[in-house]
């Protein structure tokens, strides 16, 4: 537990029981630094309805709208983590609004009919 807050630090788990975590848990912290690709956990975690706070690295400024279906923090700040934790747990209809357009976003944006739909305009634009 962390400072008696209900937040565990589990470290490495199996996918089943990290994903079993992401469906009972109401906010995600992806907390990253500058060199990655887009995140599946980032992406798993929207998916499975959890309020976000991310920082822009790892592609979370590539899907994360600030207040819109997340909170893209400008930097892996401890105090702006805070702040925007904060905020999600004192605001339940922000926190449930959050939730909901984030698991929209994954859907509309990262699904088979969109991933075919980017790879024609791809390849046909090239010619």
């Amino acid at each position: 537990k962390a400072l008696g807050l209900p937040v565990i630090f589990h470290g490495a788990q199996p996918r089943q029981v990290v994903m079993s975590h992401l469906k009972s848990s109401d906010i995600f912290i992806h907390s990253s630094y500058p060199g990655g690709g887009l995140s599946t956990s980032l992406l798993e975690a929207l998916a499975c309805s959890n309020a976000t706070i991310a920082t822009p690295y790892e592609g979370a400024n590539e899907i994360i709208i600030h207040k819109q279906n997340g909170f893209l923090l400008t930097d892996s700040d401890p105090q702006e983590i805070a702040e925007a934790l904060t905020n999600l747990l004192h605001d339940a209809a922000l926190r449930g609004r959050l939730a909901v357009q984030g698991k929209e976003t994954v859907y509309r944006q990262f699904n088979w009919q969109e991933s075919a739909n980017r790879y024609h305009t791809l390849l046909t634009s090239s010619h």
